[in-house]
């Protein structure tokens, strides 16, 4: 015959002080990147309304994106025909499209991170999301370009390597958050 033992549900425990730490840095990081998001997106905006509404008197296009330097591999916006300068715009939001998805993953970690979400499957995910983003940038500024230059740019310094570099790290680190909360879990399930 089976003796059933009724059990006293778990006990909270209380946060940790890494768990505390953790907590405060989230909560005080998700609005630093919340406001680099919508300043970010802002700044987009911005840049690609002046660019179809006139190009602007000093807004130059060429292979460092755009810049206000005079650089002869540089083309002055405002001489561009209204067609290219509404394609040089979309590109421009294409292309600034993997740092808006970078920053506002962060914000979302950040806020997890605050609400004592560190191994969860989401926070795991948004760091993920993190990693290939960087790499996606990387690969978005070789083709923005080709699409400038018509040739592909190998860059011969680190700077052409780091963001997929740290991409690949933070994936890694990704990984490394799914294995902590698998342990978490399994200790958990012990009774």
């Amino acid at each position: 015959m089976s003796t059933i033992v009724d059990l006293p549900p778990p006990v909270a425990e209380s946060p940790s002080p890494n768990d505390l730490k953790i907590r405060g840095a989230g909560r005080s990081l998700q609005p630093l990147f919340a406001i680099f998001f919508g300043l970010s997106v802002a700044g987009v905006a911005a840049t690609a309304i002046q660019m179809v509404a006139d190009g602007g008197q000093v807004l130059k296009v060429g292979p460092a994106l755009f810049t206000l330097a005079a650089d002869r591999s540089h083309l002055l916006l405002h001489d561009t025909p209204p067609g290219r300068r509404c394609l040089y715009a979309l590109l421009t939001i294409v292309r600034s499209a993997p740092l808006l998805v970078i920053l506002w993953n962060l914000q979302d970690l950040f806020d997890r991170f605050g609400k004592g979400e560190v191994f969860s499957r989401a926070a795991a995910n948004a760091v993920r999301a993190v990693g290939i983003w960087l790499i996606l940038d990387a690969a978005a500024a070789q083709a923005w370009q080709v699409i400038l230059t018509g040739r592909l740019v190998v860059e011969s310094r680190v700077q052409g390597l780091w963001e997929p570099a740290l991409g690949v790290v933070v994936i890694v680190a990704a990984l490394m958050m799914r294995a902590g909360r698998e342990i978490e879990e399994d200790r958990e399930g012990i009774v």
